[in-house]
C-alpha cells in the first residue's frame, strides 16, 4: 500500500501537528510500502517547516518517501521536499524560493499625522526592536539581518547537500527565485517533470505496488466529530 499525505497552504504549527500524526501512522503500519507527499504550498513558518522536514527525514530513513509538486513547492515547502527520496513535479509546478523573509509594519509616521502617541515600556535593550509604532534603528535592522542570515544558511545547506548541487547551481538557486518545473529540473532542484498519472505509475513501479495510492486524511478529534454529527454536519 502507498499512502498519499497532502501538504497544502501556509505552513504553521497546526500543519506540523497534522502531518506528523500521518507520518507516524505510516511508519507504524506494516502494510505501507511508501509515502507520497503531495505538495502545493508557498511555505510559511521556518520553525514548523524544519520540524516537518525532520519528521519526513525520519520516515524516509525507514520507508521511501517521494514528493510530488502539484502546484507550488516554495520556501519552507521546498525545504520539506528535500527530505524525500525523489522530487517530482507536474509540468505547471512552481519550485524554489530558497530564502527567508521577515516583515514588520512601521506605522510611526501615520500616527504622527493623526496625532496619536503610543507609550511603550520594555525591559531589555532589544525587546522593542520590532515595535511597529516606532522606527527601527540601524542596529535593530542589523540584528534582524543576522538572524535571517543564520536561518538562510541553514536552509541553503539542506538544499545543497540533499540535492547535490554544485557551487554554481547553489549560487543560482540561492537568489530566492522561483522556477517553472523544467527549469527547476535543469538546476537539479527536482528529479523529474511529467504528468501526474505517469509520476504515480513511476512511484508504483519503483515500490513494486500495483494499487493506486490511498490518500490519508487528518483524523478529526472525537469531540468535534460528535458535535458535527449532533448538528447534522
Amino acid at each position: 500500500m502507498i499512502i498519499t499525505i497532502n501538504l497544502r497552504g501556509t505552513i504553521g504549527e497546526n500543519t506540523f501537528a497534522g502531518i506528523k500524526s500521518q507520518l507516524d501512522a505510516s511508519l507504524r503500519n506494516k502494510n505501507v510500502k511508501g509515502v507520497i507527499l503531495d505538495i502545493n504550498s508557498g511555505g510559511g513558518s521556518a520553525s514548523a517547516s524544519e520540524l516537518i522536514y525532520e519528521a519526513v527525514s525520519h520516515l524516509n530513513e525507514n520507508k521511501p518517501v517521494f514528493s510530488v509538486v502539484t502546484g507550488t513547492a516554495a520556501s519552507g515547502a521546498y525545504m520539506i521536499a528535500c527530505a524525500t527520496r525523489k522530487i517530482y513535479s507536474i509540468h505547471t509546478g512552481l519550485i524554489g524560493s530558497v530564502g527567508v523573509i521577515s516583515m514588520s509594519p512601521d506605522v510611526s509616521e501615520l500616527l504622527d499625522k493623526i496625532g496619536v502617541k503610543v507609550n511603550v515600556l520594555s525591559k531589555g535593550r532589544e525587546k522593542a526592536s520590532m515595535n511597529p509604532f516606532q522606527k527601527s534603528t540601524e542596529e535593530d535592522l542589523l540584528r534582524q539581518n543576522v538572524i535571517l542570515s543564520e536561518i538562510y544558511d541553514f536552509f541553503m545547506t539542506i538544499v545543497k547537500e540533499r540535492r547535490h548541487l554544485s557551487d554554481e547551481q547553489a549560487s543560482e538557486v540561492g537568489n530566492s527565485g522561483i522556477y517553472a518545473a523544467k527549469e527547476a529540473e535543469k538546476l537539479n532542484l527536482i528529479d523529474q517533470v511529467d504528468s501526474y498519472g505517469k509520476i504515480i505509475e513511476s512511484i508504483k513501479n519503483e515500490l513494486g505496488e500495483k494499487s493506486d495510492p490511498v490518500v490519508m486524511k487528518r483524523k478529526i478529534p472525537f469531540l468535534l466529530r460528535f458535535a458535527m454529527k449532533f448538528l447534522g454536519q
